[in-house]
């Protein structure tokens, strides 16, 4: 049995090869915060009434059926447009409400009963709703920062496409995997400007703001500021020092109401504080670790479905 751990060199850059470590899992302990377990076929089976299990070798043999593939825009070369911040957020929420609103609504209703959650008090009705659609619009946040938009202005202007508004918050370029002045672009940009990282800091910048959307519930905040920390990497616990754009709060407030929250303020949005980021993630208890990894992965979901319809 093995674990794989992803590395991302540079989880700003998705045409940058990402490192794939296998390592032997020789301790539980090392499957609480797995991503994937790899299991030898023979040692695999399903049942309707358990489910997947774990068999001895010599029991009946079972695989899974065959899947349809495709090469979707995420594998091999992949591509993008310029899009602003608004126009992404507004891209995840469409694809959210279409595609993965109504599959909550049940875990929701389970999470919102007295019982469904040891120790602490039920969620609200639409609490898992709203925490989504909170880390939806707010988990690139820090792509706003003075530098981030400085460099996707000299890599624009590198592929005579410049940004000629000043306020236009741009979150992706446009990328053409397959076009040498792109690379270039990017090359001589990268030469100016480093782009910094952005999720942790997006998280910490959003953190009131998610308070007061999920009015105070501390549950659902730890996973919403944990799912924008980590929704690049699972390994994340830090962030770094961010400046955002003058443009930036209007820019999150227009995301918000494409949400669907339209009570915020723009002054709740924290500027690089001194904290521990990991002081605010999600207890590594069962239930709160649920709740953070259903909130990362639809979150990582509506991002990357966004992307495919590019």
């Amino acid at each position: 049995m093995k674990t794989l751990t992803a590395v991302e060199r540079n989880p700003d850059d998705p045409t940058r090869p990402i490192e794939l470590l296998w390592q032997e899992v020789t301790d539980a302990d090392m499957l609480d915060e797995a991503s994937i377990v790899v299991i030898h076929s023979r040692f695999c089976a399903y049942d309707d009434e358990e489910g997947f299990r774990i068999r001895f070798p010599n029991e009946n043999p079972w695989a899974s059926a065959p899947g349809d593939f495709h090469i979707p825009n995420s594998q091999g070369r992949f591509s993008y447009a310029l899009e602003s911040y608004q126009e992404h957020i507004g891209n995840m929420i469409r694809i959210y409400r279409q595609c993965f609103q109504h599959r909550l609504a049940y875990v929701n209703a389970r999470l919102s009963q007295q019982r469904a959650l040891p120790g602490s008090d039920p969620l609200p009705p639409d609490g898992l709703d709203r925490a989504l659609r909170a880390a939806i619009a707010l988990h690139d946040v820090a792509k706003m920062d003075r530098r981030w938009q400085q460099w996707v202005r000299l890599y624009q202007n590198g592929i005579n496409e410049p940004i000629d508004d000043a306020d236009f918050m741009a979150v992706h370029t446009h990328w053409d995997p397959v076009d040498p002045r792109c690379e270039a672009a990017r090359e001589a940009a990268d030469r100016k400007v480093k782009r910094p990282p952005h999720a942790g800091e997006s998280a910490v910048a959003s953190a009131r703001i998610i308070a007061q959307i999920l009015d105070g519930n501390e549950p659902l905040i730890r996973a919403v500021i944990t799912a924008i920390a980590r929704h690049h990497s699972a390994s994340a616990h830090s962030f770094g020092d961010y400046a955002l754009h003058p443009a930036a709060p209007d820019a999150v407030v227009r995301a918000l109401n494409l949400a669907g929250f339209t009570q915020q303020s723009p002054d709740l949005i924290m500027q690089s504080p001194y904290i521990d980021i990991e002081d605010y993630f999600s207890e590594r208890i069962f239930w709160q670790h649920m709740l953070y990894l259903l909130i990362v992965r639809y979150l990582r979901l509506c991002d990357g479905l966004s992307q495919e319809e590019n």
